[in-house]
């Protein structure tokens, strides 16, 4: 068994232990036999949970929610898991996963925003910027077939899957992350407001010549 699938399995019995232990103490806060006996979610017990400021809690749960079609909590849950520990590849997994379900299922052209953040997130994934195998390269370019040694079903292998399904393709070896993003990202809505100021001495007197004509 790998590390990576040893240390997804101690994350397991720990997300188990905290479920079990804070729906017993959600159960013991209530006063009332009605209340006491009231269905607790697992949203509800996440947020009650004293380590919900955990990175791996946070993208587990966004896992979950993706397995509950709840794609908007999916992907909030993966940008939280992402700002707790911008360093956790598998927070990055989760939250390209959510972006792109999202896309996916949408059924109007997606918003260039949520276009952006997945590509980017999978392009993070692809070339291992963040995670264990980071730094291996410059500007995302690395020796020719030597990053293919570092390829998993779960993370690298996905993000070229995922990649090719946004934008069509994935970047060449000789291609730098911003000739890449410069290609493929969408031009996004602009916030700046233009527009021609006229003063209030100026507008009066061409007001009252045109009321002497």
């Amino acid at each position: 068994m790998s590390l990576h699938y040893y240390s997804t399995a101690c994350v397991v019995v720990l997300l188990l232990a905290t479920l079990s232990g804070s729906a017993l103490a959600l159960a013991a806060e209530t006063q009332s036999p009605s209340a006491a006996r009231q269905r607790v979610s697992s949203y509800e017990v996440f947020n009650k949970s004293k380590k919900r400021d955990n990175s791996k809690i946070q993208y587990m749960q966004s896992e979950i929610s993706l397995r509950n079609d709840d794609v908007n909590r999916a992907v909030s849950m993966g940008r939280r898991a992402v700002e707790l520990d911008p360093n956790d590849i598998d927070a990055r997994v989760a939250l390209g996963e959510a972006l792109y379900q999202k896309i996916k299922k949408s059924k109007k052209k997606p918003k260039p925003e949520v276009y952006n953040e997945c590509v980017k997130t999978w392009l993070m994934v692809l070339r291992n910027i963040v995670g264990d195998e980071s730094n291996m390269g410059y500007k995302g370019i690395s020796i020719p077939l030597v990053e293919r040694f570092y390829e998993d079903e779960d993370r690298t292998i996905l993000a070229r899957t995922r990649l090719t399904a946004v934008c069509g393709r994935v970047p060449k070896f000789w291609e730098t992350n911003k000739k890449f993003l410069d290609k493929v990202l969408l031009p996004e809505a602009s916030t700046s407001v233009a527009g021609t100021v006229i003063s209030g001495s100026n507008s009066g007197d061409s007001t009252r010549e045109n009321s002497e004509k």
